[in-house]
């Protein structure tokens, strides 16, 4: 490699390096057309490719994740367990100046309710708490465990939420 300044500016003199792939030629076609396998690729084109080495991303696309078993069973009965999650702050807000929701979904019957909320500490001003011939036996929160807790710190712990 040489050089020289032309003004402040280094220019160098680079010559170009011929490109050479690492790939052998049914390789390089196996990839260009999506990984095609090579089977479809004889059959198709009527050329005879043999498969070298193995295709890594072959390899990682035909592995699958192992399903979560989970060991929670669903509730027997009605209200048993609720889902609760608080969604927010929405922006923008709604013509009630709502900038929250809460969610209850049963486990047990699938029922989904959706309440708008305008603050996060007056949920407990649009819910009532009622109790049921139907306990609960745990309050199940989503990611945020604050309305959780808040729930059970006002006695919901046992108790059905209900809307007003």
């Amino acid at each position: 490699m040489s050089g020289r300044y032309e003004g402040n500016l280094p220019c160098l003199n680079i010559t170009n390096v011929q490109e050479k792939s690492f790939l052998s030629a049914s390789e390089e076609l196996h990839k260009s057309l999506g990984n095609v396998s090579y089977a479809r690729l004889r059959q198709k084109l009527g050329i005879p490719l043999r498969n070298t080495t193995k295709c890594e991303a072959c390899a990682l696309g035909k592995i699958t994740k192992a399903s979560f078993k989970s060991k929670h069973q669903r509730a027997a009965r009605p209200f048993e367990e609720p889902h609760l999650d608080l969604i927010g702050p929405i922006s923008p807000t709604s013509r009630e100046n709502d900038r929250y929701i809460l969610t209850v979904v049963d486990s047990n019957t699938r029922y989904c309710s959706a309440t708008p909320i305008n603050l996060k500490s007056n949920h407990h001003a649009k819910f009532h708490v009622k109790t049921c011939q139907v306990t609960c036996s745990e309050i199940m929160g989503g990611g945020g465990l604050s309305l959780t807790r808040c729930l059970a710190e006002k006695g919901c712990k046992g108790m059905v939420i209900c809307e007003v």
